[in-house]
């Protein structure tokens, strides 16, 4: 097989942003008068990507030095299905087909184990086992299937429907219980059992069929998204959640009904003779949850790929043009066209509820055909655009220009704010059809180019190829990854300061996984999570580094630190052990740093006038480490006038008293001060007659 690769000074590929993406690899296959086009990929586990698509005349698969040609029957379509390992070289290629012109592949799904399945259309006779084995299916019309592969390339299991009008599977998906799900367009009346029972369902016009199949392709149900009164519903694109709740994503024209059970869910079209697009909800059961459209006056508009988040939040892309309103409901969020189509992500709430639409918008077409998003929940989303276009989908602005219809990769965060945008391609019309990303946050896309030379590189050096055929398929490889923010510190204060023999939890917050390190360069961890709880210390100042990883790690460690202090040890004395009420005393601390005391003092003394004995409190800190001391300040009641003991004997009676009192005294009596019990003076005499 010819390949070529060489320097082209006219065509360049652009990157936004400082953390941009590295070109790896591209492959094309194809041969001259022969069309290849790749219509959807995949990447398992193992870094290995699968590929779906069609295929006219003789074609090699093998896109390195060797050659693996398949030859399609009697230059009609057929389908292939090839995989790659994670450096491009082929591992194995299959191929499905007949006579029929209309044998394709539409999408493509695999699961943990490395099968894969795959949906789309046939007609006449088509041997769907591309091993040594036949398995043929004769279609009535153009007709639905599924097929199940394994890691290896064998037919596990392929099933059909049929019906006498032309019908098709359009996108394919597994859950967490290895059940598969396919959605397709049907006319008519249809057996959707694929297996020995029958369930037929009875479609007024064309509409949507969803069908459920355990991992043996045993049928569970069929469910129809159908039209009233000549109304269409078209298939897009469908997705599970962490539950095993299905989203359903396609177009209507007139009016249907989306609910797939006894009750109705009809919607009215926004626009005459356009179609509209709609997203729905349906549980495990495949019982009806919610809908929601996208519609406006004039003007396509569609949505053609669903995600759902970590949050199981449903995500959307497709494209629209004019004026149209987003959200579904008694309000409304409408986005205006710039050029003649613009691309949009859309987000909906688990529940059903608007959350937000962002758009990619420039002066000629853009147009998202699909998105995904990787282990660390970074959305990307490819497509095709032309002219210039701002793929920064939040206030600031970001453009990429290109002459010609070339493949767009943008990345976003889970919040949706702005990573990169890049673009491949040539001087034609080049389209990725597909993207997907693995566990490292590679990015494959695939699709087709033709008539001239296409520029792979999307840095600053060049890999071009110039298609063999009319139109060639292509295999793109590209390092998405990006370095994780550097970890912030959330430690509370008090855990950075702790006392001798005690230990810490340390805190930040991050991206990804986190790793604490005894170092900046220790490559060993001694601990995990956004949490690390440090060994008992002893006096003195330890630090410790927290690193985030994703595809790779964050620039820096953040390093948080932890003062340990032996605890102070404190005296605390009074001026005076007894007072009066109303008496200041002073009352001091030492032994610490800084010092807190309970009635609300911050110094080493305090001076107080208690009026009652009183313990008083005082916390001393070396540091933050801390310990308490405490002291009673007796008072005593001094109003009055209390009996004593002296030299001399006194008394006096009655006491207390309000009129005569008399006072017997051993001594003569000089002077007399008479008090109330309030401490007033009422009486002074200084010349007393002892008598």
């Amino acid at each position: 097989m010819r390949k070529i690769g060489y320097l082209v000074s006219l065509l360049f590929a652009f990157n936004l942003i400082a953390q941009n993406p590295s070109f790896l690899w591209a492959k094309q296959v194809g041969r001259a008068a022969t069309t290849t086009i790749c219509y959807s990929t995949k990447s398992d586990n193992n870094g290995n990507v699968i590929t779906v698509g069609v295929f006219t005349g003789i074609v090699d698969f093998d896109p390195g030095p060797g050659t693996f040609t398949m030859s399609s029957f009697a230059s009609t379509n057929d389908i292939f299905i090839t995989k790659l390992d994670g450096n491009g070289n082929l591992v194995w290629a299959k191929q499905i087909g007949g006579a029929s012109q209309n044998d394709q592949a539409s999408e493509l799904f695999t699961d943990a184990a490395g099968n894969s399945y795959f949906t789309g259309r046939f007609g006449n006779t088509v041997d769907f086992d591309p091993g040594a084995g036949v398995l043929n299916f004769t279609a009535n019309g153009d007709d639905f299937y599924v097929v199940k592969m394994d890691a290896n390339g064998n037919l596990v299991w392929a099933k059909v429907l049929s019906t006498a009008s032309s019908d098709y599977g359009q996108d394919i998906c597994v859950d967490q219980l290895g059940n598969v799900f396919a959605i397709g367009r049907v006319v008519g009346n249809v057996d959707v059992d694929p297996g020995p029972g029958i369930s037929i369902l009875n479609f007024s016009s064309a509409g949507t069929l969803l069908l459920k199949l355990d991992n043996a392709g045993n049928f569970i149900y069929g469910k129809k998204m159908d039209g009233i009164a000549g109304g269409q519903v078209g298939p897009r694109a469908v997705i599970t959640d962490s539950n095993g709740n299905v989203f359903v994503a396609g177009d209507y024209l007139g009016n249907v009904d989306l609910d797939p059970g006894a009750g109705t869910s009809s919607i009215a079209p926004g626009g005459p003779s356009q179609m509209d697009g709609f997203i729905e909800k349906l549980d495990a059961n495949g019982n009806f949850a919610w809908a929601a459209t996208i519609n406006g006056n004039f003007g396509p508009k569609g949505i053609f790929d669903l995600e759902v988040d970590a949050n199981n939040n449903l995500l959307a892309v497709g494209f629209f043009s004019n004026t149209v309103d987003f959200q579904s409901g008694p309000g409304t969020t409408t986005l205006t066209g710039l050029g003649s189509y613009d691309a949009y992500l859309l987000k909906y709430s688990s529940a059903g509820n608007f959350v937000y639409v962002k758009r990619f918008s420039g002066t000629g077409t853009e147009v998202a055909l699909e998105l995904t998003k990787d282990p660390y929940n970074n959305i990307f989303i490819g497509g095709y655009f032309s002219g210039t276009v701002d793929f920064d989908p939040n206030p600031t602005t970001n453009f990429l220009t290109s002459t010609s219809t070339n493949p767009f990769i943008v990345k976003l965060d889970s919040a949706s704010n702005f990573i990169w945008a890049t673009e491949y391609g040539g001087t034609s019309t080049d389209v990725a059809l597909s993207i997907s990303c693995d566990a490292n946050s590679n990015v494959y896309s695939a699709g087709y180019f033709g008539s001239n030379p296409m520029q792979f590189d999307i840095g600053p050096g060049s890999f071009t190829t110039s298609p063999i055929g009319n139109f060639d398929g292509f295999f793109h490889k590209i390092n998405g990854c990006t370095a994780p923010p550097t970890p912030i510190d959330v430690t509370p204060a008090n855990s950075l300061g702790i006392c001798t023999q005690n230990s810490s939890t340390l805190s930040v917050s991050g991206t990804g996984s986190i790793s604490w390190y005894s170092s900046q360069s220790s490559t060993t961890a001694i601990g995990s999570g956004s949490a690390f709880i440090t060994p008992t210390l002893s006096v003195g100042v330890y630090t410790y580094y927290a690193s985030a990883a994703t595809c790779t790690t964050s620039p820096l460690r953040t390093a948080v630190t932890v003062t340990v202090d032996n605890p102070p040890v404190l005296s605390i004395n009074t001026s005076s052990t007894l007072i009066c009420a109303g008496v200041t005393v002073a009352i001091s601390a030492s032994g610490a740093t800084t010092y807190s005391w309970n009635s609300g003092g911050t110094g080493s003394v305090i001076v107080v006038m208690p009026v009652l004995s009183t313990v008083f409190i005082v916390t001393g800190y070396n540091g933050s480490c801390a310990s308490t001391a405490s002291i009673v300040q007796n008072v005593a009641w001094c109003s009055g006038i209390e009996e004593f003991e002296n030299d001399v004997k006194l008394s006096l009676s009655p006491n207390p008293n309000a009129g005569l009192v008399q006072i017997d005294c051993a001594a003569e009596i000089s002077s007399l001060k008479v008090m109330d019990v309030a401490g007033k003076e009422v009486l002074t005499n200084n010349a007393v007659n002892s008598e």
